[in-house]
């Protein structure tokens, strides 16, 4: 059920982005067009204000949240240490996943131990 979740905000995230690049370049198509209608001073001073407000909007988004939280920024030098990081970084939310992760020791099923606790995809035995 976590996994699904989490592919299907993997899939929302990825929309959403999609959706705001797809925003700019129609913004960016949009405003070429006034250029050449108005002239150097409208694309000297409005282009970069509209660039900084879609800028600040996309960084203000619950979007953003999504990423401080996503993985790759848990990682430990111990089971223990990755398990607790994920937990406190809400990517475990539930204490009894949270407990049946500790019960099992990822260094077990990864081919190199050095990277066994690292937050990122790990290669298997």
């Amino acid at each position: 059920m976590l996994i699904e979740i989490k592919i299907l905000a993997a899939k929302i995230h990825l929309f959403l982005i999609f959706f705001y690049i797809t925003s700019i370049i129609i913004i960016l198509f949009l405003l070429d067009t006034l250029v050449l209608m108005f002239s150097n001073l409208f694309y000297s001073t409005i282009f970069p204000i509209l660039i900084a407000i879609c800028m600040i909007s996309y960084r203000s988004s619950s979007l953003s949240e999504f990423n401080k939280h996503m993985a790759w920024r848990s990682s430990g030098s111990t089971h223990q240490e990755l398990i607790e990081n994920l937990y406190r970084n809400g990517l475990i939310n539930d204490k009894r996943i949270k407990n049946a992760m500790l019960q099992v020791d990822r260094g077990d099923f990864t081919d190199k131990k050095t990277d066994a606790y690292s937050d990122r995809p790990q290669s298997s035995n």
